[in-house]
């Protein structure tokens, strides 16, 4: 979260909108808007320094990875092998690694943009609606026709706190790499990415490692990556930098899946 509170301390620079507020482009190239307690206040900061403004980064953390929307079922206590047991709540809710993450960064204030693919079938529908309730950007989400969204049965034991996971994720769900474009990872100060579909993950973060956008002004991009104990190859495909230099994100297993 080191990175993610720097993005607080660093937000008033620049002309930067702060904490509670938004800056989002309003037909003109050239004009912003802000929004701060419901109310519409032109940002003068755009005609005053239009040079930084152009550079300035439209998003505070854009994500590229997994969302799912999962069914979870309440126990007094997990079943014996082949047993039986009573559940005692059931709760649909949407998740994923980096859509919760988003939703994190969201309801801290920080401006967000999720990358990624839903199906088209109830579950993207829950999984949509909650990305655009929690104000996250969602311009690039590929909508997959026909395709089931990422699922999972969640069996949480009551008197422990411990779960058991069944997922499925169809690969009618894989991101296209060719699909992320530099604008669209330029265009934030952090990025943050997981261990899945690693073609589309890997050319988001050598976009974020090579500061040829103009948003970048010559310089890397810094990123999170949240590694899951499924995936154990993302520890080699993004080891951690060896010196302070523009280099690989730095990958942070978790402990186990969520």
């Amino acid at each position: 979260m080191r990175a993610v509170s720097r993005l607080f301390s660093t937000r008033a620079h620049a002309g930067e909108p702060g904490v509670g507020m938004s800056a989002r482009p309003r037909g003109h190239p050239g004009t912003h808007e802000c929004v701060r307690h419901g109310r519409h206040v032109a940002d003068s900061f755009v005609w005053r320094h239009p040079v930084q403004w152009f550079f300035m980064p439209e998003f505070d953390v854009v994500g590229v990875g997994l969302n799912a929307t999962d069914t979870l079922l309440i126990v007094p206590h997990f079943p014996a092998y082949a047993g039986k047991v009573l559940f005692q709540e059931e709760v649909v809710c949407p998740g994923g690694q980096v859509a919760s993450a988003l939703v994190a960064c969201a309801r801290l204030g920080l401006r967000t943009k999720y990358i990624g693919t839903v199906g088209d079938d109830q579950r993207g529908r829950i999984q949509m609606e909650s990305l655009r309730e929690a104000g996250i950007d969602v311009e690039h989400v590929q909508l997959r026709k026909n395709c089931a969204n990422q699922s999972a049965y969640i069996v949480i034991d009551r008197s422990t706190g411990e779960r058991t996971v069944l997922w499925r994720r169809d690969d009618c769900l894989r991101i296209d790499p060719e699909q992320i474009l530099p604008e669209q990872i330029a265009c934030a100060r952090l990025l943050h990415i997981d261990g899945h579909d690693t073609p589309a993950v890997e050319r988001a973060a050598a976009i974020r490692a090579e500061p040829r956008h103009p948003r970048q002004r010559g310089r890397s991009i810094p990123s999170i990556t949240d590694s899951t104990a499924c995936c154990p190859t993302s520890i080699t495909c993004w080891p951690a930098p060896t010196s302070p230099r523009p280099g690989p994100a730095r990958a942070i297993p978790s402990r186990r899946w969520s």
